[in-house]
């Protein structure tokens, strides 16, 4: 068997959320809904702490802080049921409708039931070293809000190859991805993400700390040339126009500069077994990976939202 080396985990990379130095120290950013309210609402119009529709700026008579604004903050996942007198439905999960309409207490929002979800896509993500680089077309994300820091994604990366001499296919075996495999396609474990601030800029960590194959973040084959994965955290910069404003769409970026990765790869292994969840390469040692690529990915989240600073 020959075994190839790569150094660059950019191909986990192109949808990279996160640095580790940071995060002892750093406050949270935190994701939400800034709700415009309404006598129907809880609490009703004239009641709330904010007066924008950012959630930026709270509500003053004069100098002092007084819950009369138009608009309140909801901290997490955007609710897929909210509470609303004069809703359609009788209970929170909004699956019951009231007999009579309008004589329910809750209403499901125009997201529902996918308030929570959203989806990432870019291009030509590239896993490049020293020896052959793989390359992919492109790659798209399915993820899950799950509080106002954390997330948890999987992503299919497309059209993968290891480049000359070995011109060979990359693929996450069934056993790995929860469906069965395709030719070519690298799969993540779901990863969890932790989102807070660092300086004037918004970071995520992205890692596999507690799920499925941990702590390992994707495993694969490339033809003939042994089994491959790869663990550890991988960084992002959230640069979108959600960041302190109500919106759908996000951007993460990662180049010099911006991002930053603590990455080890277990390359051109004779098989797969090692590690706590038996998803790590045997037969070959990890080595330190330190990536040079620039991606950048396009979040779009079904429910509307904002990640406040």
């Amino acid at each position: 068997m020959r075994r190839f080396r790569i150094v660059g985990l950019c191909l986990i990379a192109a949808f990279a959320l996160s640095a580790v130095a940071a995060v002892a120290t750093a406050q949270a950013a935190e994701y939400g809904q800034c709700r415009l309210l309404t006598k129907n609402t809880t609490p009703k119009i004239k009641k709330g702490v904010y007066a924008d529709a950012s959630c930026l700026e709270k509500f003053k008579k004069k100098t002092t802080v007084v819950p009369k604004g138009n608009y309140e903050w909801y901290p997490g996942a955007p609710a897929n049921c909210i509470k609303m007198k004069k809703g359609e439905y009788t209970d929170e999960a909004c699956g019951t409708k009231s007999v009579k309409a309008k004589k329910g207490t809750f209403e499901r929002q125009a997201c529902f039931p996918n308030c929570d979800v959203y989806l990432g896509a870019g291009v030509n993500p590239e896993l490049k070293g020293p020896g052959p680089a793989i390359k992919c077309t492109e790659y798209s994300a399915q993820g899950e809000i799950l509080s106002a820091t954390k997330t948890l994604s999987r992503t299919t990366f497309k059209n993968c190859e290891v480049g000359s001499p070995f011109n060979q296919k990359c693929t996450t075996p069934t056993a790995f991805r929860g469906s069965p495999e395709v030719s070519g396609e690298i799969v993540t474990f779901p990863l969890e993400s932790t989102t807070f601030n660092s300086g004037t800029e918004i970071w995520e960590m992205l890692e596999n700390a507690a799920g499925p194959g941990k702590p390992v973040l994707a495993s694969f084959v490339c033809g003939t040339e042994g089994a491959n994965s790869v663990k550890g955290h991988v960084a992002g910069v959230r640069t979108g126009p959600d960041t302190n404003a109500m919106g759908t769409e996000d951007v993460v970026e990662n180049a010099i500069g911006k991002g930053e990765q603590e990455l080890k790869a277990n390359l051109g292994c004779t098989g797969f077994g090692g590690g706590v969840s038996g998803t790590e390469g045997t037969g070959c040692a990890f080595t330190e990976a330190a990536s040079t690529q620039s991606n950048t990915t396009t979040n779009v989240f079904l429910g509307p939202g904002e990640l406040k600073t």
